[in-house]
């Protein structure tokens, strides 16, 4: 029974599916992780708007306010600054599960997130690259290697001069 187009493209994606769904195991694992990590809030959290001054940052949630230690700015820094705190959506009056907003720490998460599954993509559409180039070069090697092989050449050429004879002229 002769190969189908659609076995030929499993069988030569075989190690292609395997890497992509490799990464994307692997991407399902840094998300279930992300999902427990103390700067999730900074995605799915309560924002609220502090102020940091001397190495601390205070805010305010529904009237409370609270204080945690800012490491990103010295103790010794007598600026203010404003700063976004993220609390958590299960305990907002907690400040031991506050995170203070950092566009590295996202940037960073989100990057080591969507890196996995944008790698299986990728591994998905180079398998299909290389499919498509082997098929073109084994059509290609096809064409060239098994034209014209089963006539005779005498035959081949008497079949060309007649055809790049003139026509006959009509007569009335």
């Amino acid at each position: 029974m002769p190969r189908t187009s659609q076995q030929d493209f499993v069988d030569g994606m075989k190690p292609f599916f395997a890497g992509a769904a490799a990464l994307f195991g692997f991407g399902i694992l840094v998300l279930l992780v992300q999902l427990q990590s103390a700067s999730f809030v900074q995605w799915d959290g309560i924002g609220v708007k502090g102020d940091t001054y001397e190495g601390v940052t205070t805010y305010s949630y529904k009237g409370e306010s609270y204080s945690i230690d800012n490491t990103d700015v010295s103790a010794s820094d007598h600026r203010h600054r404003p700063t976004t705190v993220w609390l958590s959506r299960s305990h907002p009056e907690d400040p031991e599960k506050a995170f203070i907003e950092s566009a590295i720490d996202r940037w960073t998460d989100f990057v080591f997130l969507v890196i996995w599954f944008f790698g299986a993509a990728v591994v998905l559409v180079l398998g299909m690259v290389r499919l498509r180039l082997r098929r073109r070069r084994r059509d290609r090697q096809a064409l060239t290697t098994s034209f014209g092989a089963g006539l005779d050449p005498e035959v081949v050429q008497r079949l060309l001069d007649e055809r790049r004879r003139p026509p006959e002229p009509r007569t009335r």
